[in-house]
């Protein structure tokens, strides 16, 4: 927890995915931000599951409205293997009111031969502690995104359901997301 003492944002996110007649799926991802100079910033990325790992530390450029990065790193399924995860976010506040804005966002991962895929895409609409979308996350799913914003002191918990359908495994898989922030 001594992270946020070096960073000036951090993200700690736990889902877990419920395929309907398969074990219950729990994920883990954190990442924290240093700004380095002029827009750009530093971030290591850590994520977890069972039977699955992966690191990353990006680079990433903020201008406005739009912030997009690129990272090497690693990812531990059977073996270990390079990749390098370019992503993007646009996310502009509607009019002069600071509680409205929209957010696109889309990261993909570049292996090696069949390694190349896109990871996830989403959309939201956020109103004040409520938010309305949709996401597509390989391995979870399609559909609909639904979230509640609440500030713990310094923090943001913004709890999110998603009844996600997936097309690769022919399987719905309604989602439950806990997204902590600073």
């Amino acid at each position: 927890m001594a992270i946020p003492a070096f960073s000036q944002f951090v993200m700690l996110e736990q889902d877990f995915r419920f395929p309907v007649g398969k074990t219950t799926i729990p994920f883990t991802q954190i990442t924290w931000e240093q700004t380095v100079k002029g827009g750009f910033s530093v971030a290591p990325y850590f994520a977890t599951t069972t039977g699955w790992n992966e690191g990353f530390v990006y680079l990433n450029y903020n201008v406005g409205s739009l912030y997009f990065g690129i990272g090497p790193g690693v990812e531990q399924l059977d073996k270990w293997s390079f990749r390098i995860s370019p992503w993007i976010k646009f996310a502009p506040q509607i009019g002069n009111d600071s509680t409205k804005s929209i957010v696109f966002f889309s990261l993909w991962e570049i292996g090696s031969g069949d390694d190349n895929y896109w990871y996830t895409n989403s959309f939201t609409y956020e109103y004040s502690k409520i938010s309305v979308g949709a996401m597509a996350r390989r391995q979870y799913g399609v559909g609909p995104l639904f979230g509640y914003k609440v500030s713990a002191g310094a923090w943001n918990l913004k709890f999110s359901g998603a009844p996600l359908y997936d097309f690769e495994d022919n399987t719905l898989k309604p989602t439950v997301i806990l997204t902590i922030t600073n």
